[in-house]
């Protein structure tokens, strides 16, 4: 009976993974069709309707494995931080709808590379890197996610590694909230502090 729960909850796990997969891949196809900066365009319009839904959804997006090479989710971080000193929305708020949407995609990371659905992910060319990474977090363990989450596009890769080599749960969530808390809270005083510059920054990029 209790083979048969552990079988099911797999089952559906999988199903879940799979389903985020497929969905992944339909953000895929919308950079395919749009370019980057029509992209961003989009997003500064939903952000300026919906405010911290786009801040959480764009943090939720930017920290899947492979999927961040194709959605301009910093920049839309980046952007709705800098507009936060500028409005009335809660720079607080904002860093912990970052937080809480950064977790979630690197618990699902975790899963991804645990249950070896990465694999289908390699041909990105992230092999080296998932290679690299395992290998280091053999070495050094889970304090490896302290000095890697400095950006989520490398944060994706160590917590899919932590997944490949069955880090305990328990202890990847924990250095997992804390390496996000300590690092988010760090961009948020910058860019809440440089305000102005990040949106003269973003301006110039969406110009070239």
């Amino acid at each position: 009976m209790l083979v048969s729960g552990k079988v099911n909850a797999g089952s559906g796990l999988r199903k879940l993974i799979i389903s985020v997969v497929v969905g992944a891949g339909l953000l895929v196809l919308m950079r395919l069709i749009a370019t980057p900066e029509e992209i961003v365009s989009n997003l500064t319009n939903w952000y300026e309707q919906y405010g911290y839904w786009v801040i959480f959804i764009s943090a939720l997006v930017e920290g899947i494995f492979v999927v961040n090479l194709y959605f301009p989710g910093s920049t839309a971080i980046l952007l709705g931080g800098a507009l936060s000193s500028q409005n009335e929305l809660s720079t607080v708020l904002l860093v912990v709808l970052i937080i809480l949407g950064f977790f979630i995609a690197y618990i699902f990371n975790y899963f991804l590379g645990k249950h070896g659905l990465y694999r289908l992910l390699l041909r990105f060319g992230y092999k080296d890197a998932i290679e690299g990474t395992r290998q280091s977090l053999v070495l050094k363990g889970p304090k490896m996610m302290l000095v890697s989450f400095f950006h989520p596009n490398v944060g994706s890769v160590v917590t899919t590694g932590a997944g490949i080599i069955n880090m305990p749960f328990k202890q990847f969530l924990l250095w997992c909230f804390v390496s996000l808390v300590i690092w988010d809270t760090i961009w948020g005083i910058i860019v809440y502090t440089l305000s102005s510059q990040v949106i003269s920054l973003l301006g110039s990029w969406l110009a070239i």
